[in-house]
């Protein structure tokens, strides 16, 4: 049986490269649970609120996911397009 636990740690970048948000919850976890599987899907899902001072254009989305138990770390990225209507 294997442990898993997952907490907020991710940044959104603007069009132009530039953080716009920021989250690093290490020590609040969101996740705390046990797996008999080898590989454990999860769903992520999150919403952040924009005003007109965010441009319209292509964000990526840097999700930091780490291991404690075998010490690794990876980073995942999504791209996400902002169009204002």
């Amino acid at each position: 049986e294997g442990a898993m636990q997952l907490v907020r740690n991710y940044q959104i970048r603007n069009p132009n490269g530039e953080m716009v948000l920021s989250f690093d919850e290490a020590k609040n976890i969101y996740l705390d649970a046990s797996s008999k599987k080898v590989k454990e899907t999860i769903a992520f899902a999150d919403y952040f609120a924009t005003d007109n001072s965010f441009p319209e254009g292509t964000y990526t989305l840097y999700l930091f996911v780490k291991n404690l138990l075998l010490n690794q770390q990876l980073t995942v990225s999504k791209t996400f397009v902002l169009v204002r209507q």
